[in-house]
């Protein structure tokens, strides 16, 4: 697991804008809840870290991940090209609002 400051091209909407970078869990262990222990542990540091929302790009056609993600909350907020070998992939830009900032707050 890895997270940091976004790259995405998505402007953010509730900054600080955090992005998950990596995720991944060998397949022998998929389906054992290791995904969630990492995920939940991410989103905890995330989330104390003060960032108001998190992105993250999956692949068009990884619906497995996607409804992983949606389990969580993220939701679809764009696309863009990605560039694997010589091919470019369709991945998607998820993203979860952390923390709505009110305009009290802001003040």
């Amino acid at each position: 697991m890895k997270w940091g400051a976004c790259k995405l091209p998505l402007a953010p909407l509730h900054p600080p804008q955090a992005e998950l970078h990596r995720l991944y869990v060998l397949q022998a262990f998929q389906g054992h809840g290791v995904g969630r222990a990492l995920m939940d542990a991410a989103m905890a540091e995330i989330t104390e870290s003060g960032a108001g929302e998190i992105c993250l790009g999956v692949w068009e056609g990884n619906h497995r991940a996607q409804r992983f993600y949606a389990s969580y909350g993220f939701e679809k907020a764009g696309e863009y090209g990605f560039p694997v070998g010589r091919q470019i992939d369709c991945e998607w830009i998820l993203r979860k609002i952390l923390a709505a900032k009110t305009l009290e707050a802001v003040a």
